[in-house]
């Protein structure tokens, strides 16, 4: 008789959001009126106190609603999915799915932020920041991954633009795990490094039509911080070549 072994991934859905165990990655999506966001608790045998706040967003940019209304909330499979009702004024219906899944060769818990936004008006604006924080992590980039190149940023503002390249990979490097994210280049408009040590990427500036739906794909990865840069850049490629995921 074999022994069974546990799931790499499972989502438990709470009254906030749901847990994730994602090999040795524990976390959760809190998602609320204010907004939501990836918020890790625990690496292997260590917790993560200061709590990394990752694919996270407040509330649509254009939007006249100070807050996120969630119609409906549910895990299937390695999926947690969040539906919100309309906001104001563009009437933009948002969808947010959370993707979890573990790369056993490099020991890599990784997490798909896909989005997607309509609306039932002839025309509108969705406009959704995106950011990411690691307290006290340095922050490498890259915006060529076929360079090897990394810089570590400044304790300053920057910006990153789409004309200048759209592999945009960043890399936050903590003590014993580094966490990497990636908007993929078909989606990429523009990122922020803001003073706070944060980085926002923005999604869906361009007017939305009646009847479109538009998606946007974040991608983010923990691992160990040894060989972190390589391995990085081998997910990330990986990411950028794979089919667009199917969604419901």
């Amino acid at each position: 008789m074999t022994a069974m072994t546990q799931p790499a991934v499972v989502w438990r859905a709470t009254n906030s959001g749901a847990d994730l165990q994602c090999g040795p990655l524990q976390g959760a999506v809190l998602c609320n009126a204010l907004g939501f966001a990836f918020v890790t608790r625990r690496w292997e045998s260590t917790d993560w106190n200061k709590g990394p706040r990752l694919l996270a967003s407040r509330r649509l940019e254009q939007s006249s609603d100070d807050h996120f209304n969630v119609q409906d909330s549910y895990v299937r499979g390695s999926d947690f999915v969040v539906s919100f009702r309309p906001t104001a004024p563009h009437r933009v219906t948002c969808h947010a799915y959370w993707r979890a899944s573990f790369d056993a060769r490099f020991r890599a818990p990784r997490i798909e932020l896909i989005l997607s936004a309509q609306t039932d008006l002839l025309d509108s604006v969705p406009g959704w920041v995106i950011y990411g924080s690691v307290p006290g992590a340095n922050i490498l980039h890259s915006n060529d991954l076929n360079q090897h190149r990394f810089d570590e940023l400044p304790n300053s503002p920057a910006s990153f633009e789409s004309p200048n390249g759209k592999e945009h990979l960043f890399v936050f490097r903590d003590t014993d795990v580094s966490y990497a994210q990636m908007v993929h280049p078909t989606d990429f408009v523009s990122a922020r490094l803001q003073h706070t040590r944060h980085v926002e990427t923005k999604l869906f500036p361009e007017h939305l039509e009646k009847g479109v739906i538009r998606r946007g794909r974040i991608c983010g990865w923990f691992m160990p911080t040894e060989n972190d840069l390589e391995t990085a850049v081998e997910l990330a490629r990986e990411f950028v070549n794979e089919p667009p995921p199917l969604t419901a």
